[in-house]
């Protein structure tokens, strides 16, 4: 015979339900945005697929540490991290001199709130795509995460000043592709002083 279940056990219960339900309605609102991501970190269905399953299940469990709003930002670095740890063990290159690149201007546009901006969105994730996985993993780590070149390296376990150029170049690729979004002025995508402009279709 089975033991009936205590009143605190039915708490405990309904909580987890609760706690579950909420998870799946932030998680259904922006699933395909997440996969999205995922591709463009991996560059494959199959690899995103296994990231983004990894990365939903990590969320979860780590549910409790979510402060309640920017739900999508929040799983975006779980996301990124998570790629960051599969490319810790990729081939790694001579270290290059250390070159004098910006570290990105604070509040100027960056890859994530591209990402975020519905208009411009398809646009990154061509332009992502299209960049080596050595320079995208990287950029995304510093404009994802916000983490600086210091960190950036020792997570990568690669040069300080690899970080700095593969940064640099990645932004640089970036500014060719994205450039007809992009003025003179304030950019931290591209590493120049740009702003960026939404260019709308005539009706």
């Amino acid at each position: 015979m089975g033991v009936a279940a205590t009143p605190w056990a039915r708490v405990e219960q309904e909580v987890e339900r609760a706690r579950q339900h909420r998870f799946d309605r932030l998680a259904a609102q922006h699933r395909e945005r997440f996969w999205a991501y995922a591709y463009r970190l991996c560059g494959n269905p199959a690899d995103a697929d296994d990231l983004l399953a990894e990365t939903m299940l990590e969320a979860y469990q780590s549910f409790d540490a979510y402060q309640g709003h920017g739900f999508d930002r929040w799983v975006f670095r779980i996301l990124t991290t998570n790629r960051i740890d599969q490319a810790r063990r990729a081939s790694r290159r001579p270290a290059q001199p250390l070159a004098e690149y910006p570290e990105p201007i604070s509040g100027a546009p960056t890859p994530l709130d591209w990402l975020l901006n519905p208009l411009l969105s398809e646009e990154l994730q061509l332009a992502l795509q299209k960049l080596p996985d050595s320079f995208r993993t990287p950029l995304l780590l510093c404009d994802v995460e916000g983490l600086d070149y210091a960190t950036i390296a020792t997570r990568l376990q690669i040069p300080l000043g690899t970080v700095r150029s593969r940064i640099h170049r990645a932004r640089e690729r970036l500014h060719r592709e994205l450039g007809q979004f992009c003025h003179a002025k304030d950019c931290s995508v591209c590493g120049k002083e740009a702003r960026y402009r939404v260019q709308r279709s005539s009706r």
